[in-house]
């Protein structure tokens, strides 16, 4: 697995509506580290994952948790000493398993205040589970915005920083301007890569780019 490309996608609908079977089309899709369905830390029983997981393990793939309400905008609400707890109960029952790579938690912060919540759930992943990857989505436009979002930092010092403080091993973002109609997407699409890339690799992380591959929104295919 280690030595694979990392290819993934969003699975949104929640777990009940899928069976183990279904790690097997996304193995023969091609998809590496599966993004697993919604679960919900109030609903749902970690062990329900158990027999994805071993589906993902059989099939030679790694699979990401997706918890719904613990994603990087709960901290300030349940403080960090109650996020921490709840995600150490979670892990003590699928953590060691194997064929799990690690949770997203969340998707394109966007105000200082989230990129600051972003980065303290990180550092609280690595902390309670130093062998998984928490995976955090950027949106591409964090290559062109104003400094502020980011306490002032570029792109490649946040990196840095979330490196130094974290752990973390990916860094990782989506880039949607290649399929914007207005004709100058693709341009922004390579300086976007450009900035992104320098700072992943700035802080010594692998880089992740989630590409928007089907139609969306404003978006052509």
């Amino acid at each position: 697995m280690k030595n694979y490309f990392k290819f993934t996608m969003w699975t949104y609908p929640p777990l009940s509506q899928f069976t183990p079977d279904e790690v097997d089309v996304w193995a023969d899709c091609g998809m590496t580290v599966p993004m697993a369905p919604k679960m919900f830390y109030d609903k749902d029983d970690p062990a329900d994952l158990i027999p994805f997981l071993d589906r993902a393990e059989q099939r030679g793939v790694k699979l990401l948790a997706f918890y719904d309400d613990l994603g990087f905008d709960k901290i300030p609400v349940l403080g960090e000493e109650e996020y921490e707890r709840r995600l150490r109960e979670i892990c003590d029952v699928i953590g060691s398993h194997p064929a799990l790579y690690g949770f997203v938690i969340g998707d394109e912060p966007g105000t200082a205040e989230e990129y600051r919540a972003g980065a303290d759930c990180l550092r609280i992943h690595k902390k309670v589970a130093p062998h998984l990857e928490p995976i955090l989505n950027y949106s591409g436009s964090m290559a062109t915005i104003s400094k502020e979002p980011l306490h002032g930092m570029t792109p490649a010092e946040w990196a840095v920083m979330t490196k130094r403080e974290s752990g973390v091993h990916d860094f990782v973002y989506d880039e949607y301007s290649q399929q914007v109609n207005n004709g100058g997407g693709k341009d922004n699409f390579f300086h976007t890569m450009k900035v992104m890339v320098d700072a992943a690799e700035k802080a010594g992380c692998d880089c992740w780019t989630n590409l928007l591959s089907s139609e969306h929104l404003v978006f052509h295919a």
